[in-house]
């Protein structure tokens, strides 16, 4: 069985929670899990224990803990591509359905780094690139 940043259990508690938008305990129940994190360098947890740091970020984001956010999204960087990092906020963000202006800044700020013709460098980057063009349309809507 392969082992993730973040078990089963947490991440479900987690989808049930922002479902309700209960972002502060969704929050909470993160930084927990992140505190706990025992993750090895130079392994793939490496990308998810980023990942979460990220999600942190954007739940200290809601819950306007904007020193928080900082912090977290400069551990997400330290992995994580910015056009990584812009996909996967605009994504989380638009869930919460709280920032819609913050949601449209991402995307626009994933464009600047990428033309409309961005090919991507893995599948991941190009799914992100679908992600974002869709999130760039709806939210304009």
């Amino acid at each position: 069985m392969k082992k993730h940043a973040i078990d089963s259990e947490t991440y479900r508690k987690l989808i049930e929670l922002e479902y309700i938008a209960d972002f502060r305990s969704c929050r909470d129940i993160l930084e927990n899990a992140v505190s706990s994190f025992e993750i090895p360098e130079g392994t793939d947890l490496e990308y998810e224990q980023a990942a979460a740091h990220l999600r942190l970020a954007i739940y200290n984001l809601i819950c306007d803990e904007h020193v928080k956010y900082a912090e977290c999204l400069d551990k997400a960087r330290e992995v994580i591509s910015e056009t990584d990092i812009l996909a996967l906020s605009a994504q989380w963000l638009e869930r919460s359905e709280t920032h819609r202006a913050k949601v449209s800044e991402l995307c626009d700020e994933f464009f600047k780094l990428v033309d409309e013709e961005y090919e991507g460098r893995d599948e991941t980057s190009k799914y992100y690139f679908q992600l974002v063009t869709e999130l760039r349309k709806r939210i304009r809507l």
